[in-house]
């Protein structure tokens, strides 16, 4: 359990890593029909069809030969519902939300989008509501690529650097296929040093005594690093569309040193004292798994997807918080093993596909803190038994599923059954618009953080501790959309609603003389979102203007309390094309969240802008991040008894520069590996200490 964690200054590095700047068997109409139209089109302008809950883009051949990297053509193709960074390669869902990326059907990740040549891509598609068998997804991008039958290698390398700050991204990988069979190794890393962070913030108290204590805190900039190691080994073996197997052995390290410093003033009866606040919090986790998947086609209409993901997990956090005052140290240390294993069977019949299986995530940790001495065990596994019906017509698709959810654990208590069913409805009025209803629940279970019980001091005033009896909770959200497209002008209107009921959120409480901030199943959260969405191109399709805001309000009511949040937001992102030559020009504006009591930033108010120049495998760019300012995220806690008003920033990211070169060498024809649908690119929680 921690306090706050989302707007420490890890969120703040991860912002900057992020920012410095599928279902390809889903219905018998989009397989067969449009399949066949899509292969017969000559590529000579951007097109956009709508399918459904399916959008697919057939890439431009003139921007396909503008850049060299899958990444760089997301980013020039601006699918609207996606944030996508043509830099350091992340890929987001506007305003939040888990994404799950394909490279035709199988599950990838935003590095294997990187070693696909623009020019090998037929189409791309992005699902939104993309149904039960993609687990709490909220959309999927899958990528569609030629299938040369040759052999042949490639060598991918994309290499980033600024030279005015302590930042780089790097990756590395080579890939060779001989007949049925393929190698892959890849390695990543982004390392980030020397990059000052300073905290101000604003807390307000009121004692168990009743006493009133205010506390302003004013930052001092202060070095802090991070690095993130990744590495995988694949092997697959595929049969043309009839049978896969693939074999991928993953490594996930981080090391990471946050350090805050600041003055304190503190006020209380008139009593004012200063002192000066040091905190820092290292971090070190290591994370492997061993990926195996299994896909075979019976006959002509019947498939089977196999997939068992176990996973061994090991982390450690300190937290150090000193003051004149006090000198907190708390030190965790976490062991623990996933598996995930899933079993899907897919029959076609001529109007539609129907898909049953069984998805299961079992995970297991010991937790020991100090100087507590604590060692607890904690166990979970969620079992869904799944079962999809999808219809497709050329007028109307609906699809309809339920999914049956049994949940156990050490630390789970109440309702352990749900039902979660989910349906939508979509309706084709003219060739120029659609309109479509969507329905789903989905079931939600504690964190590991959560459920460790142990009393962590977090400063002067405040503590943390988790919950061993908290129950999981089910979120319903219903959606309805509006899609217009007249030649190649895209608009899209989304009006959608999400409520948690009885959910996990924090409050704080006295006890024993204490400010102890615990999560609890209690009350409601509810988001209300209004999205529109404008895609543009301008000067006979060279200049690309996207551009999307809307208004959301949340409501959350939790033990004794309730709130209210609202916001507008707007993104804007340019894209220019001149033969060879790319230009982007990015700005995303904050996008709040309220959940609790406490208002955290998913986006902040970023400006990125990259140039770059392509010549045959190579690609040259270069840009800067915040030319006006910094990576800022602010937040609050609106609890009556311990309330905050502060805001991080990261000033190592103010006109941040950097260049870089991507690399695409390729020998004979690469073979790409057949359709892989479970979803497994998992990074887990590790446990973490209390923090301010």
């Amino acid at each position: 359990m921690t306090i706050n964690k989302a707007i420490t200054p890890l969120t703040a590095y991860l912002l900057i890593a992020s920012l410095t700047c599928v279902n390809a068997q889903s219905t018998a109409t989009d397989s067969l029909k449009l399949s066949k139209m899509l292969d017969e089109i000559v590529i000579s302008a951007p097109e956009c069809i709508v399918a459904g809950n399916k959008t697919i883009y057939i890439p431009e051949r003139r921007l396909t030969d503008a850049v060299n990297s899958t990444i760089q053509l997301l980013a020039g193709i601006q699918l609207p519902e996606l944030t996508v960074n043509m830099t350091t390669g992340n890929i987001n869902i506007s305003g939040g939300g888990k994404l799950s990326i394909r490279i035709n059907g199988r599950p990838a990740s935003e590095r294997d989008l990187a070693l696909v040549s623009p020019k090998q891509i037929a189409r791309i598609e992005y699902i939104n509501n993309p149904g039960i068998r993609y687990g709490d997804a909220e959309g999927v991008l899958n990528i569609t690529v030629k299938r040369p039958a040759t052999s042949g290698y490639s060598i991918f390398a994309n290499l980033l650097q600024s030279p005015n700050r302590g930042w780089g991204d790097y990756t590395v990988a080579i890939k060779h296929n001989i007949g049925k069979s393929e190698w892959s190794i890849d390695y990543h890393s982004n390392p980030m040093w020397d990059m000052d962070c300073y905290r101000d913030n604003r807390e307000n108290f009121i004692l168990p005594d009743g006493k009133h204590v205010t506390r302003e805190e004013t930052g001092i900039k202060t070095p802090n690093r991070m690095v993130t190691h990744r590495g995988a080994l694949q092997y697959s073996y595929a049969e043309g569309n009839s049978m896969l197997l693939n074999v991928q052995a993953r490594l996930l390290y981080t090391d990471d040193y946050y350090h805050t410093t600041g003055s304190i003033i503190t006020s209380s009866e008139a009593i004012t004292s200063l002192t000066i606040e040091d905190e820092t919090n290292p971090i070190k986790s290591i994370q492997t798994d061993l990926d195996l998947y299994f896909h075979k086609r019976i006959g002509k209409k019947q498939n089977i997807y196999l997939n068992i993901v176990p996973t061994l997990i090991e982390s450690k956090s300190s937290h150090q918080y000193i003051t004149d005052m006090i000198d907190i140290t708390n030190r965790s240390y976490q062991k623990g093993h996933r598996l995930s294993m899933e079993g899907i069977w897919e029959y076609r019949l001529d109007t539609g596909t129907l898909s049953t299986g069984i998805r299961s995530n079992y995970r297991s940790d010991r937790l020991q803190h100090e100087p507590a001495g604590t060692i607890l065990h904690e166990r979970l596994s969620q079992n869904d038994l799944l079962a999809e019906w999808r219809h497709s017509g050329s007028i109307w698709q609906y699809e309809a599923g339920v999914a049956l959810t049994y949940i156990t654990g050490s630390s789970t208590s109440g309702k352990k059954v749900a039902l979660n069913p989910r349906a939508s409805l979509h309706y084709r009025f003219s060739d120029h618009g659609s309109a479509g209803l969507y329905f789903e629940s989905s079931s939600v279970t504690p964190g590991v953080n959560d459920v460790s019980p142990t009393l962590q001091r977090v400063d002067r005033y405040q503590w943390s501790q988790g919950s061993e009896r908290l129950s999981p909770y089910l979120t319903y959200t219903a959606k309805g959309e509006f899609n217009f497209k007249l030649h190649n002008v895209t608009a899209k209107i989304t009006v959608s609603n999400s409520y948690a009921d009885n959910p996990i959120m924090t409050a704080k409480r006295y006890c024993d003389d204490m400010i102890v901030q615990s999560p609890y199943n209690a009350g409601y959260n509810n988001h209300f979102d209004t999205h529109a969405m404008l895609r543009l191109p301008l000067f006979s399709g060279h200049l690309s203007l996207t551009a999307e805001g809307g208004w959301h309000r949340f409501d959350s009511k939790g033990i004794n309390y309730r709130h209210s949040y609202s916001q507008p937001y707007v993104n804007l992102q340019l894209m220019l094309l001149l033969k060879s030559w790319w230009f982007m020009a990015k700005y995303n504006n904050s996008y709040n969240r309220l959940w609790g009591e406490t208002i955290t930033s998913a986006n902040q108010n970023l400006t990125n802008l990259g140039i770059g120049y392509t010549y045959k495998s190579i690609t040259l760019s270069g840009g800067g991040v915040n030319p006006l300012g910094n990576v800022a995220l602010r937040s609050r806690d609106l609890s009556k008894i311990a309330g905050y008003d502060r805001i991080y920033q990261a000033t190592g990211s103010n006109t941040l520069i950097w260049g870089g070169i991507t690399i695409n060498l390729r020998h004979g024809k690469k073979r790409v590996a057949t359709q892989k649908k479970l979803d497994n690119d998992y990074k887990y929680e590790s446990i973490t200490n209390a923090k301010k």
